[in-house]
């Protein structure tokens, strides 16, 4: 592992000279190659992979600004309100979409499997 600077204040990383992985830790185990959705998800069912692209999405939107874990299916997204242009469309599908699958379940009645951490068949 190479080690490069850190910010001030912050530990150094290491960086895989295979991919160029940024890692917290010098033997912190990982992947190197690229990777597609559809090549992960290429046997699942296509409602898993279009869980897998919203959830990319919703991931990587720089809207949320903290996410945590609780139970092991689920994960709250925060997202902060500063004005009411922030209450958008974008904010009503993801809490509508919140609402119908953990508030709901639709998942498990659908029968739509693959975000949890749970081995399956």
């Amino acid at each position: 592992m190479v080690y490069a600077e850190a910010d001030e204040g912050l530990p150094a990383i290491s960086i895989c000279p295979r991919c160029g992985a940024r890692l917290v830790t010098k033997n912190l185990w990982h992947s190197c190659g690229t990777f597609t959705l559809e090549g992960l998800f290429s046997r699942s069912e296509p409602a898993v992979l279009d869980l897998a692209r919203k959830y990319v999405a919703l991931l990587y939107s720089p809207r949320v600004v903290k996410t945590a874990d609780y139970g092991q299916r689920w994960r709250a997204h925060f997202v902060a309100i500063r004005a009411e242009a922030d209450l958008d469309d974008e904010l009503r599908a993801w809490l509508q979409e919140s609402h119908d699958v953990v508030g709901m379940q639709s998942d498990l009645r659908a029968g739509v499997r693959g975000f949890t951490h749970e081995a399956h068949p």
